[in-house]
């Protein structure tokens, strides 16, 4: 009898616990202080039971929902840094996307090599390392 009030319980804990971090938009210590359980019970029930598990796992999108809803609140409301946050993740395939441009010594354009060392001598390092610092005197960088 005290084992299945126990299987009771930790069922109850169980679907306590998914509302919970439904709540707290997946913030498990949040949700574990609400339950009254430890964080190492709520993972260890998420090892033992796949259905726990799944019900879990998709509390992440509550999250995600959640914070997709605030962007295009803040979207609407004309907020200039969520526009663009918007367009350099969803609008690449248009063309809005972040790009940084890198220019060499004295505004060369950057070739994006590096050279392997491996192939180098000491001497021959200590030579380019050399005419570097003198490029970049040159240049006041």
């Amino acid at each position: 009898m005290a084992q299945e009030r126990d299987r009771y319980d930790t069922i109850n804990k169980k679907a306590k616990m998914v509302e919970a971090l439904t709540e707290s938009l997946g913030i498990v210590t949040d949700a574990c202080r609400v339950v009254g359980i430890s964080r190492e019970t709520h993972y260890r029930w998420r090892e033992e039971d796949s259905d726990y598990k799944i019900q879990t796992d998709s509390i992440g999108d509550v999250a995600l929902d959640f914070v997709e809803g605030q962007l295009f609140k803040n979207i609407k409301e004309g907020k200039e840094r969520s526009v663009v946050f918007y367009m350099e993740t969803k609008g690449k395939r248009r063309g809005y996307i972040k790009r940084s441009e890198l220019a060499g010594v004295k505004d060369a354009p950057l070739i994006g090599f590096v050279p392997d060392f491996s192939k180098y001598t000491t001497e021959e390092i200590r030579e380019l390392l050399e005419k570097e610092r003198e490029a970049r005197k040159d240049a006041n960088i």
